[in-house]
């Protein structure tokens, strides 16, 4: 999921706290024209990847490629550590 930080009527952590419901394996992306230092240290999760703006079309592959790839290594470890 690719999701800005800030959306109308609430903020994307806050988005993606509701669909995680159910869904513990969603993967997120935000985006924001905010640093990380504005938004704040508690409003996005420590590991969350983070896309600054504003970005170019390559800066956001390159955002989605480094976000799945970390995914695809939690899977791994994941699943080699299952007995």
């Amino acid at each position: 999921m690719i999701t800005d930080v800030i959306i109308p009527g609430m903020t994307g952590p806050d988005l993606v706290a509701k669909l995680r419901t159910g869904r513990t394996g969603l993967v997120v992306l935000y985006m924001s024209g905010y640093d990380r230092q504005q938004i704040g240290a508690n409003a996005l999760e420590r590991a969350a990847s983070f896309l600054p703006k504003p970005f170019t079309p390559a800066d956001l592959l390159a955002g989605i490629a480094e976000l799945y790839a970390t995914h695809r290594q939690a899977v791994a470890r994941t699943r080699s550590a299952a007995p």
